[in-house]
């Protein structure tokens, strides 16, 4: 005597909650801000672009020490990082200094690491050189 194989069927529910949308992270300073900035420091067409520049190639430097582009030889690994670098900043300095001020707040972090900067920045060496002895 065989005993016939059955299968029961039951009902399974699972609810699925879909990720809540990515927002964007709010920039470090405003337009606005960025342009009262660029006011109160004087900041005019091409002072900042070597800072960009700098900047960004700071991010790529890491970028290349964290392993990017491991599919690439070292010395590509290291030009494409620093190529991209410096494309991105060439776009950010042509699109005027408040998106440069706007850029080198994210590269700060803070408001107050940005305004330490571009007191760096906009000072004489004399009185860079002055503050730096007290």
């Amino acid at each position: 005597m065989s005993t016939p194989n059955t299968a029961t069927r039951r009902a399974v529910r699972v609810d699925v909650i879909p990720p809540a949308a990515a927002e964007e992270p709010s920039p470090v300073v405003s337009e606005e801000e960025a342009e009262a900035l660029v006011t109160e420091f004087g900041i005019g067409e091409g002072d900042l672009d070597e800072a960009v520049y700098d900047a960004a190639n700071k991010d790529a430097a890491d970028e290349y020490n964290d392993g990017a582009h491991p599919e690439l030889s070292d010395d590509d690994a290291y030009e494409e990082v620093h190529d991209a670098a410096d494309v991105r900043a060439s776009s950010v300095n042509n699109q005027g200094a408040t998106a440069q001020v706007q850029f080198l707040a994210e590269c700060c972090g803070t408001a107050e690491g940005l305004r330490s900067l571009l007191e760096d920045l906009t000072s004489p060496p004399a009185a860079r050189e002055l503050t730096a002895a007290i």
